[in-house]
């Protein structure tokens, strides 16, 4: 696997594209570096680096505030190049990009994600472990917890249960 120092300059040159919105550029980045969609971007243990954490492109653009330029034709063209909509997080916890869209209350993102394949029952929530619908419940993200809610249907096996899901209709 792949794993880009978030300074040098691929890492800081690709994050740039995304998080711009510049579709050219990123086509331009994922053609030139093979394995570039599949890459990680953080420490590298192998080099001594920091203490292993590393996310996915996926994950750079569903990451806070969300909302980038752009986003859902960002997730198409990334995963359209080979990156794993199912990527987890290396750290103190397992989120997914889905996980990333549901905190950031990104409802355009979040469906291209899904579009592609991410798993609604993924856990590994920064909060409690859960799903991705508990994040956006935990964090206050309305939009997007009513989306993942409508596609749901019922209260996920990774949510906390709650007396009153009436918030959500």
């Amino acid at each position: 696997m792949l794993i880009i120092g978030t300074e040098e300059p691929l890492a800081v040159a690709v994050v740039g594209a995304i998080h711009s919105g510049d579709q050219e550029r990123l086509r331009r980045l994922l053609t030139e570096n093979p394995g570039l969609a599949t890459a990680r971007l953080g420490d590298n243990p192998d080099k001594g680096d920091g203490c292993g954490m590393t996310r996915s492109l996926l994950h750079v653009a569903t990451d806070w505030p969300g909302h980038f330029p752009h986003g859902a034709r960002t997730v198409v063209t990334l995963v359209a190049a080979g990156a794993d909509v199912k990527a987890r997080f290396t750290g103190p916890h397992t989120e997914t990009p889905l996980h990333w869209a549901a905190s950031s209350d990104d409802v355009e993102v979040l469906d291209a994600l899904l579009d592609a394949g991410a798993d609604l029952e993924a856990p590994g929530a920064v909060i409690a472990g859960g799903t991705p619908l508990g994040d956006a419940v935990a964090f206050g993200q309305w939009n997007t917890a009513r989306r993942l809610w409508s596609v749901e249907q019922r209260p996920c096996s990774g949510m906390p249960q709650h007396s009153d899901w009436s918030i959500l209709s």
